[in-house]
């Protein structure tokens, strides 16, 4: 380490003072140097096979490497005969290489660790609210950016896939901090007094600092200024491992959102089931306003989606675990939706479990006969719009009547198909169920198939079902 910081003092300052008297201070620098840093490396090869090393003489090894090419550029400076460059410096320290690299990860992860555990909430711009131990962890991920650039690895094909491994390690750092900053928000800062989830500015600073930290990383990228010489796919390579660590870190925001969001769920259904709409708003209001005053704003779009999701299995799960008051319960869907509208779009509300809750309630303020209508209607329009767009398979035939108020007698006669397997193969059998499901629940669990009719598009089936309703479904 001395021989490496003089090798930078000597060159940059003592230099010029020794240049006003024409000494060769380089030479004579060299010849002192020069042969205690040979007998280093020569001792580094011998070593080879005793690792692994003690952390002390790994970090030793890097600071003679560093001395050991900072007199090759000396050398090189005053044409002086180099033993160094015959020795071979790259060969007498490659088998360290992944020794020193793990060790700057490890080093990296250490200091995080203390950063956050002396944490503080500092406010970076006019709006939004971050902590010390983002703008430390900033500080540390840039420090092995510069230990990469020090190493500068001669050998370009081994430098690739070194630092491709570097980075890698540097996107491990970057996910250690999110997931030991999530474990402290968890153990203190999630919960109140009388154990309910609540939402604080704590959890608004975590997920800005784990926000600013995902975006230094093509930053980051570029300044570790990988060459991807002599390598097939080389640049595809760093460019899949960037977007593969930008994926990790977004799967863990979006898995911590949704683990907190879910906390909440117990109290969205405690009030939805209260069939009161406007406790559901103040509560989901007293609890976002803070995180839209706290929050950059791409992070809180992702939490407001989140929790609108999380809503709608609230509603979903009061709708099939106890009886409920339909009227009331659409209403709390549609002026939930109002509430959520004015920060999401059309398109992220709109999603197919909203349109599965809506039409389902929809359905179920209607009376039997208008469902049942409804449900003909629909199919109807299937029907129309395969025809219209040669989409169809055939024609089936089949007859349907009541042998009594509650049984329904199907007759699968036949089928006239136009179309075969990919194979060429014509096995066809038919499934008959009753519709609308919501009318009849248990009916229309039970699929009735007929038996499989081989070789032929022209099956005459002639099976006959007899189907079972309940009174009740009958009305």
């Amino acid at each position: 380490e001395a021989c490496c910081a003089k090798c930078k003092v000597i060159k940059e300052h003592i230099g010029s003072l020794f240049k006003e008297f024409q000494v060769d201070y380089l030479s004579i620098f060299i010849q002192v140097i020069e042969p205690k840093l040979t007998e280093l490396s020569r001792l580094c090869i011998a070593k080879e096979k005793s690792l692994p090393l003690d952390r002390d003489t790994v970090i030793a090894y890097y600071q003679a490497y560093l001395a050991c090419r900072q007199i090759e550029v000396c050398a090189c400076a005053v044409d002086e005969p180099s033993a160094l460059k015959e020795l071979n410096i790259s060969r007498c320290y490659e088998h360290l290489v992944g020794s020193w690299i793990e060790l700057a990860s490890v080093m990296c992860r250490e200091r995080i660790s203390k950063a956050i555990a002396i944490d503080e909430a500092v406010r970076m711009t006019d709006e939004v609210m971050f902590s010390t131990s983002v703008t430390d962890t900033n500080v540390f991920l840039h420090q092995m950016v510069s230990f990469w650039k020090s190493l500068d690895w001669p050998d370009t094909e081994q430098a690739f896939g070194y630092g491709l491994k570097h980075f890698e390690n540097l996107g491990q750092c970057v996910l250690y901090y999110v997931e030991t900053c999530y474990q402290q928000l968890s153990e203190k800062y999630l919960y109140d007094s009388e154990g309910r989830v609540t939402i604080s500015e704590r959890i608004c600073i975590f997920f800005n600092n784990v926000d600013h930290l995902k975006k230094q990383i093509p930053v980051v990228t570029h300044k570790m200024e990988i060459r991807p010489v002599g390598q097939q796919n080389a640049s595809r390579s760093l460019e899949v491992l960037m977007v593969q660590m930008e994926q990790n870190i977004e799967e863990k925001i979006q898995g911590f959102m949704e683990q907190i969001c879910e906390k909440l769920t117990p109290e969205i259904s405690q009030r939805i089931s209260e069939e009161h709409p406007m406790a559901l708003e103040e509560f989901l209001g007293s609890n976002l306003q803070l995180l839209n005053e706290n929050l950059v704003e791409s992070i809180y779009k992702k939490i407001l989606h989140t929790v609108w999701k999380v809503t709608l299995l609230a509603i979903e799960e009061v709708m099939v675990g106890k009886k409920y008051d339909k009227t009331v319960l659409h209403r709390t869907l549609t002026s939930i939706k109002v509430f959520f509208s004015e920060a999401l779009s059309k398109e992220e509300l709109e999603i197919p479990h909203y349109k599965v809750l809506l039409n389902t309630l929809e359905n179920r303020l209607l009376p039997t006969h208008a469902l049942i209508a409804k449900c003909c209607s629909e199919l109807t329009r299937q029907q129309e719009l395969a025809k219209t767009s040669n989409t169809t398979c055939g024609e089936l035939f089949i007859s349907v009547g009541y042998r009594t108020d509650t049984m329904v007698e199907l007759n699968v006669i036949k089928a006239e198909v136009n179309t075969t397997h990919k194979d060429g193969s014509s096995d066809i059998f038919v499934y008959s169920w009753i519709l609308p499901q919501l009318i009849f629940t248990e009916c229309a669990k039970k699929k009735y198939k007929t038996d499989i009719v081989k070789g032929t598009l022209e099956p005459n089936f002639c099976k006959e079902f007899i189907m079972y309703l309940s009174q009740q479904q009958c009305l």
